[in-house]
């Protein structure tokens, strides 16, 4: 399976009584393709994931590293007992 959108419809397909043979001929891939999926999370569809709200976003990443450049700039000049070229 390559897609979420694909897995949820595996999960879909298999809550609603399909068998495993049925999904694989549906996906192009043969039933055992479908049954490690199944069995691997013991028959129940895994919850969705979802990013935790206080996660920062990589636009947010972006701006507090080049925020930081500066200081870590100095920090290692510091460190190398090198003036400072900002």
């Amino acid at each position: 399976m390559a897609s979420a959108e694909q897995k949820l419809d595996v999960w879909r397909r298999w809550k609603a009584g399909q068998t495993l043979h049925e999904i694989g001929r549906a996906f192009g891939k043969d039933h055992n393709s479908i049954r490690c999926l199944v069995s691997r999370h013991g028959g129940i569809a895994p919850a969705v994931r979802r990013r935790a709200l206080l996660a920062l976003t990589l636009r947010e990443r972006e701006e507090s590293l080049v925020g930081w450049l500066p200081v870590v700039d100095r920090e290692i000049a510091k460190s190398l007992e090198r003036p400072d070229q900002l």
